[in-house]
């Protein structure tokens, strides 16, 4: 393919879809307040699905912080190895394959990551909303109020819980995957893919809710924000300027 001078993405970028899931995904946004609205105590009605007054029997358990582990390996892992073969690719002397279509991707998928898991979510808005964990609520044991999504906390100064950080990492990369890689893919391998690549996202999220550490909010709103911003970063990009 020709190189242009703009990001390019379209080899495996459908920016028609891109549009229209864009649009889902506002809807899915406003879906989503809602809910929260209407039914504010749906996050302590689920969390008290996993936990009780003495709190979360799965919490300190070895197998699900393993599994816990393994998902945050497998988001981190493919970020550094996206972005070791854009910096490969760029260094080389072949001017071809540092503009070639896979290191635009590369470059794209790593400055995905570091902005939106990175700086927006645990850089700005965990700081900003300051809300507590479900295993520190008096509901469940600990030594703090509930907040709801839409009210600032400020009762923690990191490591708080809106909105989901490791969410962010899971759909980030499961929006990345399935915009860039999945396309890539035989057909008949496609639909397996998504399954496979929501599935693992939508279960390690799930997961954050069993052993006390995140509100369904925070991983709802967590997970349309995330797949939002790659959403937006790629067609904005796409025919901005060259990674």
């Amino acid at each position: 393919m020709a190189y242009t001078s703009g990001l390019s993405l379209s080899l495996n970028f459908n920016r028609a879809a891109g549009r229209r899931a864009l649009y889902w995904l506002a809807g899915a946004f406003a879906a989503a307040i809602a809910v929260f609205v209407l039914f504010p105590q749906l996050d302590i009605a689920t969390s008290a699905l996993f936990g009780s007054a003495t709190g979360f029997p799965l919490r300190p358990s070895v197998l699900w912080e393993d599994v816990r582990q393994f998902f945050i390996i497998v988001t981190n892992g493919s970020i550094v190895l996206l972005l070791f073969c854009w910096l490969v690719l760029r260094l080389r002397k072949a001017p071809e394959l540092g503009r070639s279509a896979f290191c635009q991707i590369a470059g794209f998928g790593a400055l995905a990551y570091l902005l939106i898991p990175g700086v927006l979510v645990n850089g700005m808005i965990k700081p900003l909303w300051a809300r507590a964990r479900p295993y520190n609520i008096d509901v469940f044991g600990g030594a703090f109020g509930f907040t709801s999504p839409f009210e600032l906390g400020g009762q923690c100064r990191g490591a708080c819980s809106f909105v989901s950080g490791e969410t962010s990492a899971l759909f980030t990369c499961a929006t990345l995957a399935a915009l860039f890689f999945v396309p890539m893919l035989a057909t008949k391998w496609r639909i397996p893919s998504l399954w496979t690549i929501w599935g693992m996202a939508g279960f390690g999220s799930l997961l954050r809710i069993v052993v006390g550490a995140h509100f369904l909010s925070d991983v709802v709103f967590s997970a349309i924000l995330s797949s939002t911003v790659v959403l937006a970063l790629a067609l904005r990009l796409s025919a901005g300027p060259r990674l």
